[in-house]
This record gives C-alpha cells, structure tokens and sequence, in this order.
C-alpha cells in the first residue's frame, strides 16, 4: 500500500466540528466548524447535500439544539473567558437567553418541547437546572443543586431527573429526583468498587 502524502495547504484545510443538532424533521443537521478561524455554525440540508454558513461571530459558537421553524441555541463565550452563555440564533440576529454577568450556562438536554439548562447564577460553586420553555424562553429554576449532584437524564414526561454523585475515587451513587414532590431517591447504595454513572444522553422511562 502506497503511503499518501499531504501537502501543507492540505493539512491547514483541515476542520474540527466540535458540535452539531440536527432538526426535529432531520433535513437539516446544524453543526459548529473552525473552517472560518474559529467556530462558527454552518448548516447541512440533508436533502439537497449543501453546506452554508449562517453565522459570522469572531468568538467559538457552538450549537446545541434546532427549533422546529428553524431558530437555533448556541452557547458561546467572550474572549476565551470560558464564561459560556446561551444564545438563540435566527437568521436575522442572535439574543442573549442567559445575560448574567460573570455566569456559565450550558445546554442540558431537550425533552418534548423543552430545553434544559445548567447555569451558576444563584451561587457560583454549583449548577442548577432550568428549563426554557418555547413560547416565551424564560428561564425556570427547576431544580436548586444545593447538594452539589452531577445533572443527568430526565425523563419523557419530565418529571424525574437522575442525579450522580462520587463518594471517593473509585465510589458514586446515582439518585433518582422527583420534580413535582421534591423528593430524592438513592438508587445503587455505594459499595466497594462500584461505580455507576449516567450520561444526560440516556433515557429514564
């Protein structure tokens, strides 16, 4: 096998994405490349095979999720600050949903018409939940993290939310929260060498 050789101009036409969404329909996938020098968001039109640009930032934007009429969430910091916010993104502008100064927020999950997100707002040593809802994008406090869990998945009628927290190195438990009573569940009781964890892309029934 012939080894190939890469010229310079090649390797430097070389681009990272370092997100994506993909649209309720799946026609279109969204997605955040450094093509441009940093991260901007282009999209793919599934159906028609073209890419195209769509923002124009000079800082990293990186999409999280695509509404159905086509609006967009993104977060995005200032000058490396690592001070995420999210933005929602149209064609025609971009708005600040979590305008609070000194803050980060991030995109959680979405479930049904909902999206969640975690944010430091109320106290800057943990990350509660909230939910933007779209009519309106108002940000609920949905869950105060005061016990410092790790957010997990929600589930599809939204009323738990799995919560992990380590113990030691090599021990964690998962919880299960009930949103509407408040209650918190222990799920996996720690033991030696257990760990057990769960990533916000699983589903709780």
């Amino acid at each position: 096998m012939t080894e190939k050789k890469y010229s310079i101009e090649e390797l430097m036409e070389n681009e990272t994405i370092a997100s994506f969404a993909v649209s309720p329909d799946s026609r279109r996938i969204l997605y955040s490349s450094d093509k441009t020098g940093n991260y901007n968001i282009f999209e793919l039109d599934q159906e028609k095979g073209k890419h195209r640009q769509i923002t124009s930032l000079t800082e990293n934007a990186l999409v999280s999720h695509v509404y159905k009429g086509g609006s967009f969430i993104f977060a995005m910091d200032k000058g490396g600050d690592e001070l995420h916010h999210l933005y929602l993104g149209t064609e025609e502008k971009i708005k600040d949903l979590t305008p609070f100064e000194k803050t980060k927020s991030g995109f959680h999950v979405s479930v049904g018409n909902s999206v969640y997100y975690y944010s430091n707002k109320i106290d800057r040593s943990r990350f509660d939940l909230y939910r933007f809802e779209k009519a309106d994008l108002a940000g609920e406090l949905v869950f105060e993290n005061k016990d410092l869990y790790e957010l997990g998945p929600i589930s599809d009628n939204e009323r738990f939310l799995a919560l992990h927290k380590p113990e030691t190195a090599n021990n964690s438990n998962v919880y299960l929260h009930d949103l509407l009573s408040g209650d918190t569940t222990l799920l996996s009781p720690m033991k030696e060498k257990l760990i057990s964890y769960l990533s916000s892309s699983q589903k709780i029934r």
